[in-house]
């Protein structure tokens, strides 16, 4: 893009240069005022490319904020569930950032009792 643009902007000064040389009686003044208006435009360009640049990098910050802010959010809360290492029992830690108070246990109706081992997989389908 930019090889395609300082290529058109080349063209320009050229055919402005052959048109100044050839249809009016041109001084070195004519030149160096041509040559002030594309540092102008050029400039005018790449300053509309910064900013354009600046608000995308404006953009991507407020995500990666509201991404890691969610992630904070989400690593309060965690628990693993480790097969204890004779086998016999399960253990239950937590991983969260927070620590866990008045923690119970119980069985929810219906549910089966999960032999160690055994798969966890149910025949219906969980809704």
């Amino acid at each position: 893009m930019v090889q395609r643009i300082g290529l058109w902007l080349s063209v320009v000064l050229i055919v402005a240069v052959m048109w100044l040389l050839t249809f009016t009686p041109a001084e070195p003044k004519d030149f160096i005022a041509l040559l002030a208006v594309v540092v102008a435009c050029l400039a005018w360009w790449q300053s509309h490319r910064s900013a354009n640049a600046a608000t995308r990098s404006a953009i991507a910050s407020t995500k990666s904020a509201s991404i890691a802010e969610a992630n904070e959010e989400r690593s309060k809360y965690g628990w693993t569930v480790t097969l204890h290492a004779n086998g016999d029992h399960y253990v239950l830690r937590n991983v969260g950032t927070l620590a866990a108070h008045d923690v119970k246990f119980g069985q929810a109706e219906g549910a089966r009792r999960h032999r160690p081992g055994a798969s966890c997989r149910t025949r219906t389908p969980v809704r």
